[in-house]
């Protein structure tokens, strides 16, 4: 799990003002087998065509962020939606969808777009390892992770708790492939920065951009 600031103040007022524009419809609508039965939200997805301008717009500026980018080696974006949870909403635990739209998914997100005090529960808990960790974004942060993990939203007990998840589909297939080339990416551009002469870096960047490149779909 990592979490990047992505919305500054005045981009989220714009995003919000957008979405309460448009209808909600029931979360379950969404929702596979079983996971009917534990999940209780509403949403806006690409089914409200009115609404696909503004989730195209939220994954522009997803994709455009070099941080997001940089970890999650994202080729495309899948299914986009906004949520809400209020009035006891949650969703219990469960493992996202392995394929949408015919891509693999490999990373889960959440953007948050209200901030934490502004509602009671609503805590994304995720199971790693047999540990639970507990996380509320402040609004404009992005929260990604394996989609593989077992997670789950805790019951909002007042006030509303609203975000925009999503799926990635990463030219980079294995987890830990991933995150190795990240750290190596990382790691190039922290010496960059310390050495006076960039080309002193030019062997680290020739290996990051190989093993980059052998493990890129």
């Amino acid at each position: 799990m990592i979490v990047f600031d992505l919305l500054k103040a005045d981009m989220l007022e714009p995003v919000i003002d957008g979405i309460y524009k448009f209808e909600f419809a029931d979360g379950r609508d969404t929702a596979r087998g079983s996971a009917k039965d534990i999940k209780q939200n509403f949403q806006i997805t690409r089914a409200n065509k009115h609404a696909n301008r503004l989730i195209d717009k939220i994954e522009a500026i997803i994709s455009a962020a070099a941080p997001v980018q940089q970890y999650t080696f994202a080729k495309q974006i899948v299914g986009t939606r906004i949520a809400s949870y209020k009035d006891g909403g949650h969703y219990g635990w469960h493992v996202d969808m392995a394929t949408m739209n015919g891509l693999r998914t490999d990373l889960s997100f959440t953007l948050f777009l209200t901030e934490p005090d502004s509602y009671e529960g609503g805590e994304l808990q995720m199971d790693v390892d047999g540990k639970v960790r507990t996380f509320k974004g402040k609004a404009g942060q992005i929260v990604v992770y394996p989609t593989g993990v077992l997670h789950q939203v805790t019951p909002v007990t007042s006030g509303e708790r609203l975000v925009v998840v999503g799926w990635i589909n990463s030219s980079i297939r294995h987890e830990e492939d991933r995150k190795a080339v990240y750290k190596l990416g990382r790691e190039v551009a922290r010496l960059k920065e310390l050495v006076k002469d960039p080309t002193e870096v030019d062997q680290l960047n020739y290996l990051y951009m190989n093993f980059r490149r052998r493990f890129s779909e």
